[in-house]
């Protein structure tokens, strides 16, 4: 296969072909920067869930000590087979996961709950395969700070802006955000017949992640774009149709489509900075490629819109 990709030619010479492996990233991080332990976890988890892949298809082997298990078993010849067989890489990320430790729960023990917060620290998270857990080790994409999706995720754009940089300083390849979103269920009809929906937790999360985004650029990234998750409301595996992900809400009695307040949000973004921002990414001369800027908007817990009306 991977002889077959290096040696297939483009369809187009003028137009080299892109071939991209898209990455499901759940970001990995200690729930205190103090505690060794943790956030030794969190590198080796973050090496086994989030790179082991990458690091084949671009370099051909895996990490270190992994490598070495690996080829003990023959896999040295198609290991390296594998490197420089994608050109750009795809980054899913939807949550981050934070990791603590507790000895008996008296040692260390989870962040307590903001002010006002909607679920309170005591209350139980159930958040399906994000959740981690070996003895002493805990690790949960909730924090009681942080608002939660109906996913039960949290709302984190900062965990987006963290894959790209690692993502970028790791490998040099230009990267596309393939997969990011929110499930947004709370949405109130702006009118009688419903036909507007306003969902304010996708406007603030989704204008966190622009700005995430911006940012790495700013910061030199090769971010090639940004593909929000998803277009309508879908089925979602082993959610069913529960989860609201689309910019558009589908009435599934009917099929019919209403607005979402993050399709406005999205729509006014691209038609605001289509032109004022048009030019090459920050580490690329390729035309096509757009900067995204959002003025009046800040990430994670503090997201904010002041200049889009939504």
């Amino acid at each position: 296969m991977s002889k077959c990709i290096k040696d297939t030619p483009p369809a187009d010479p003028k137009k080299p072909m892109w071939i991209m492996i898209a990455n499901n990233i759940v970001w990995f991080e200690s729930a205190t920067r103090w505690n060794p332990f943790t956030r030794l976890l969190a590198f080796i988890l973050n090496m086994l869930f989030n790179f082991c892949v990458s690091d084949l298809c671009t370099r051909g082997r895996l990490s270190c000590l992994l490598d070495v298990f690996f080829c003990l078993f023959g896999c040295r010849k198609d290991f390296r087979s594998m490197a420089g067989t994608v050109s750009h890489i795809g980054v899913n990320n939807y949550a981050r996961v934070q990791l603590s430790m507790s000895c008996c729960g008296c040692c260390f023990s989870k962040p307590k709950a903001a002010k006002g917060a909607e679920k309170e620290a005591s209350e139980e998270v159930s958040s399906g395969e994000q959740n981690v857990a070996a003895g002493c080790i805990s690790g949960d994409p909730h924090n009681p700070k942080f608002e939660m999706s109906d996913m039960e995720w949290d709302l984190c754009p900062s965990s987006l802006g963290k894959a790209l940089r690692s993502f970028w300083g790791r490998y040099k390849l230009p990267l596309l955000v393939t997969e990011s979103g929110i499930a947004d269920d709370g949405g109130v009809p702006l009118d009688g017949d419903g036909k507007n929906v306003k969902d304010g937790r996708r406007v603030r999360y989704l204008s966190g992640c622009l700005r995430a985004v911006h940012a790495a650029i700013e910061d030199g990234v090769d971010v090639r774009g940004y593909t929000y998750w998803s277009l309508l409301d879908n089925f979602e595996w082993a959610e069913g149709y529960r989860p609201r992900f689309g910019l558009f809400r589908v009435d599934y009695n009917d099929m019919s489509r209403s607005e979402t307040g993050g399709l406005r949000l999205y729509r006014e973004v691209i038609s605001k900075h289509r032109n004022k921002h048009a030019g090459p990414t920050a580490a690329t001369s390729q035309p096509g490629t757009h900067a995204i800027q959002i003025d009046g908007v800040t990430s994670d817990d503090n997201t904010a819109v002041t200049d889009v009306e939504c």
